[in-house]
């Protein structure tokens, strides 16, 4: 299938149940290295080639944001797309921020609410 004027986003049903499952395993992340940089690793130091692991530790990914005026935590398409405030929260296993990505869609938010969601972020990760 092809974008129409009508519905650009449109995409065919083999794209969409990919980028479902792959949005379905980044949100499901546990603050753990990735199994195959951590095999990928264990391999090249059992070969000599390196003499200390390069990760430092876990990350993790996830969404809140603020639907009619309620912080959710990992928000579904519906919730995103309808959403007042959506926020994007990577997180190490230490609890330090690696990345932080806010938007406000309709109103500008506060900064009790983007702590509200910051907290709740936490949480989920």
């Amino acid at each position: 299938m092809t974008a129409t004027p009508t519905d650009p986003w449109r995409l065919p049903p083999a794209v969409l149940l990919a980028l479902t499952w792959a949005l379905a395993a980044l949100l499901a992340l546990q603050p753990r290295p990735a199994p195959a940089a951590a095999d990928a690793v264990a391999g090249l130091m059992a070969q000599g080639k390196l003499t200390k692991s390069p990760i430092r530790e876990a990350v993790a990914a996830i969404s809140v944001g603020i639907v009619q005026g309620v912080p959710l935590l990992d928000l579904e398409y519906t919730e995103d797309s309808a959403c007042d405030t959506d926020m994007n929260v990577v997180m190490t296993a230490s609890g330090g921020f690696v990345e932080l990505q806010g938007t406000a869609e309709g109103a500008a938010f506060t900064h009790a609410e983007m702590n509200a969601l910051l907290a709740l972020a936490d949480q989920g990760i």
